[in-house]
């Protein structure tokens, strides 16, 4: 979001006028009801953090942990409570509901729920093995089916495992923080690092077997913490507040994590920003709830123990941005809301707020500030006078109120609820609602809104818009589209009958382009009178429908009577799917374990596999042949001479990595073993290997057959700019896998000049010497990551030897890895340039030099003999 001056200085009048009349904006004429969430009676709540809460079809949805005995024993569950009916009343009906039950695993402190876009209740938790610390696992559990019916149909997957150290305390999920599906933020811990890390579904988001891209975001030294994180988002990027808990100076810090691009993919760019810190040697705890405005402003709302000598203040504050939100360095208006007296302990804290039906005011409700009985509410508005906190609610002798969740509305029409933990003497938990009505709204005029429309599209396709963010109502508006369809929430269901939308609810239209070239097709959508039309226009040039050609690579000396698969093929050039068939052979699109010999499609950049069963004898080749949009290729296999065998493979390498996440399980790239007729032993050190690539992996020896494909792994160091091997033998021949680090904040041990010259002459062998390595501890190894100089090949002691077949300049990258694994990295650069012409500089001989004497005659004796003429003609 980017703001322009005018609109800062817009939203700030806004913010002035509102001040006048701060508290009066804000629900004062609501009535509110308290009621208690009914939950089995032989089932205990864990406490402290272990709940979540959100709207679901628009009543409160509670997510939490639970234990089925007295004191959390054993068996341990993860349970979810929804109002059902009158949800607004003092005698709402809750329907209760186990997800997950491990008597084998301990769940940790921390849960959390969300809406997905389909509309269908997430949740998130962290899963513990009795059996040890690790491994500890995310886990997501997300409703496909009768989500609110009596027996909903919840799927599970693991988002991430650690192998090692910990999954600290929290895991808290948002629905729709991405293109792709649910993000995931929590924190990892190991080894005296606190990492906040970010997973986002990227494939298979409401089934088992999910898959994420998962990055971390902020990776700090520091103590663990029982502080939450806290996520939301806006126009798709997720902004999550959590806590830097200490460093070497014991600072702890309140920060929040805004997604600037790139945010469903493993590399996400984010701004991180500071809010509240404090040095101090004892503990700080907060815990914060972080939300956003229409306009995109994100705001947290926290209370901070801040250790006050010899005791501590309870503050309840609200940071609301102000300026520059989707940088690193926002504009912060950090105001406290309360100034009370010091309290001995460290008392726990809670508070969560919300934006009060679309004003900039924002309604916070606090516990534990002065009176751990109480839940407190303060209407404020940035800028305007700090109103008194009014009592909602007081506990009975000996109770406290833990969580609070404010699920507050931006529609007025609708009501708002809070809900908060209340935990007795002994320390029994259960939960309270706090219900506020809804006042009747009447704006059904939205903010404008505008859809990007779309060029160079391919006839005859399905077009979806860009999703669009409904702004400015306080009601139900009427929606409706012409020459096209709408979904809303950009699910997987459009319609084209007229319906409502609320406020805040995202849209998208979609429409089938035309079949003709460079020709238009127009969706217009109507909310409340307010309209945009979302077009999309075919690309001009006809459409291509012939692959570029493809080339599988044959393979020799295989076994008799054996099935031979080709490699992994990508087909690319064309633009619409195309038709693919195959010839004495079968054939797979995605190469997956289901071939085919019938004809089919195939789509651009599919990648195709094809097979087929070698000869029963010798020396016999068969051939398949693969033709797709009517280009064709030829896979053939050669069997053995009967007789002898060779297990010695050809040389094979198996690429470096760089740049990875340290304490991470890493796999390499696939190699394919080429130049065997027979089986051949395959051996691994430092790591495991897998035959095929399947995801089984192994360490003890095995055998492989030609054209083999193979891969290995293990886990990468513990520290940044560090390098780890893993050896691979087969039938003799080694090859060894580097996987390193990324580099850290400091300096690198093993420092290498870079970058460093040489010059070659082309067709002449070449050798240069060893880049000077300092620091670190020898011996030295260098290992090549590029290898644009061809010909010319680096050793492993540094030397680059070979002779140079092409002319240009090259440049060859490589890594220097230490006997400790420390490295750095480096470059090499050659000029090749043809050589000297030796005959340009010959020095003449005796003989060559009476040779140019006599030219040198000859000439001055022919100019003479031409001025003798010349002289004669004149005197005539």
């Amino acid at each position: 979001m980017k703001q322009s001056p005018l609109s800062t200085v817009c939203r700030a009048i806004c913010r002035a006028a509102l001040a006048v009349i701060a508290s009066a904006c804000v629900m004062t004429a609501n009535a509110q009801t308290i009621s208690t969430v009914l939950l089995p009676a032989d089932r205990e709540v864990y406490s402290k953090q272990s709940t979540s809460a959100t709207l679901f079809n628009g009543e409160p949805f509670i997510a939490y942990k639970r234990c089925a005995t007295s004191g959390c024993g054993v068996v341990q569950e993860i349970a979810i409570t929804y109002c059902v009916s009158n949800c607004g009343t003092a005698n709402p009906v809750w329907r209760d509901r186990v997800i997950s039950n491990a008597p084998s695993s301990v769940f940790g402190e921390y849960v959390a729920a969300a809406i997905a876009r389909d509309g269908n209740p997430m949740i998130t938790w962290v899963d513990v093995s009795f059996a040890g610390a690790s491994p500890s696992t995310v886990m997501v559990a997300r409703c496909i089916a009768e989500c609110d019916s009596e027996r909903p149909r919840y799927v599970s997957h693991p988002v991430a495992t650690l192998a090692s150290g910990s999954l600290d305390r929290i895991a808290l999920i948002d629905a729709g923080a991405s293109g792709s599906g649910q993000t995931v933020a929590f924190i990892q811990t190991a080894e005296g690092q606190r990492r906040l890390r970010v997973a986002t579904c990227v494939t298979g988001c409401a089934s088992a077997s999910a898959t994420y891209n998962i990055a971390t975001v902020d990776n700090q030294t520091g103590r663990t913490t029982e502080n939450r994180i806290s996520m939301t988002a806006y126009a798709g990027k997720p902004i999550i507040a959590y806590t830097d808990f200490g460093n070497d100076v014991q600072r702890s810090e309140l920060r929040v994590a805004r997604c600037t691009g790139a945010c469903d993919t493993a590399s996400p760019a984010y701004s991180l920003s500071s809010i509240f810190g404090v040095t101090d040697s004892r503990a700080m705890n907060l815990f914060s709830s972080i939300a956003v405005t229409a306009a995109g402003d994100h705001f947290v709302t926290y209370q901070a123990v801040v250790p006050v000598s010899p005791d501590y203040q309870v503050l309840t504050k609200v940071a609301l941005c102000m300026a520059a939100c989707e940088t690193a360095a926002p504009t912060y208006s950090d105001q406290a809301l309360s100034s009370p007296t010091a309290v001995a302990g460290a008392r726990r804290a809670a508070a969560s707020g919300f934006v009060a039906f679309g004003q900039e005011s924002v309604a916070v409700f606090h516990a534990g500030q002065d009176n751990a009985q109480a839940l407190r509410r303060i209407d404020y508005t940035p800028g305007g006078p700090i109103p008194a906190p009014t009592t909602v609610d007081t506990l009975t002798s000996g109770s406290s109120v833990a969580a609070v969740h404010a699920l507050g509305r931006t529609t007025p029409s609708l009501p708002a609820y809070v809900v908060y933990e209340s935990q007795n003497s002994s320390n029994v938990v259960r939960f309270k609602l706090l219900s506020y009505a809804g006042v009747a709204g009447s704006d059904t005029t939205p903010d404008a809104f505008s859809f990007s429309d779309q060029t160079d599209v391919l006839p005859g396709t399905v077009v979806t818009s860009d999703p669009v963010s409904i702004s400015g109502i306080d009601a139900p508006a009427p929606i409706s589209v012409t020459g096209g369809s709408y979904s809303i929430g950009c699910t997987a269901t459009y319609i084209t009958t007229a319906s409502t939308i609320m406020n805040g609810d995202i849209v998208c239209v979609r429409h089938t382009s035309s079949a003709s070239l460079a020709t238009a097709v127009n969706t217009t959508l109507t909310i409340g009178g307010v309209s945009d039309v979302f077009t999309s226009t075919t690309q001009s040039t006809p459409v291509d429908m012939t692959p570029l050609p493809f080339s599988f690579t044959d393979q020799f000396d295989v076994p008799t009577s054996s099935t031979r698969t080709s490699e992994v093929m990508s087909v690319s050039g064309f633009q619409v799917p195309v038709p693919i068939s195959v010839t004495n052979g079968s054939y797979s699109v995605g190469c997956t374990a289901t071939y085919i010999s019938t004809a089919s499609t195939i789509a651009p950049n599919d990648v195709v596999c094809v097979r087929h069963m070698s000869a029963a004898t010798p020396l016999t080749r068969v051939d398949t042949v693969l033709t797709i949009g009517g280009v064709s290729d030829t896979f053939s296999s050669t069997t053995a001479a009967a007789g002898g065998t060779d297990s010695t493979p050809d040389a094979f390498n198996i690429p470096l990595m760089s740049g990875l996440t340290v304490n991470t399980l890493q796999r390499s790239e696939t190699i394919a073993i080429r130049g065997i007729n027979t089986v051949a032993p395959v051996s691994v050190v430092d790591g495991e290997y897998s035959i095929g690539c399947s995801g089984t992996f192994t360490s003890s020896p095995g055998t492989i057959s030609n054209f083999d494909t193979v891969c290995v792994r293990r886990t990468t160091a513990a520290t940044p700019r560090t390098a780890v091997t893993v050896r691979l033998t087969i039938g003799g021949v080694s090859a060894t896998w580097y996987a390193i680090t990324a580099g850290g904040a400091t300096p690198p041990v093993v420092i290498v000049p870079s970058p460093i010259a040489h010059n070659a002459f082309l067709g002449v062998p070449f050798t240069s010497p060893a880049p000077v390595v300092s620091g670190g501890t020898g011996p030295y190894t260098f290992v090549a990551y590029t290898l644009p100089v061809p010909g010319v090949t680096l050793g492993a002691d540094g030397e680059l030897r070979g002779t140079p077949t092409f002319l240009g300049n090259y440049s060859l990258d490589f890594y220097v890895v230490d006997a400790n694994g420390q490295t750095s990295n480096g470059r090499l650069t050659v000029n090749v340039s043809a050589a000297a012409v030796a005959e340009a500089i010959a020095v003449p001989t005796v003989s060559d030099a009476i040779l140019l004497l006599m030219v040198m005659l000859t000439a001055v004796l022919a100019a003479w003999q031409a001025r003798r003429e010349a002289l004669a003609q004149r005197a005539h």
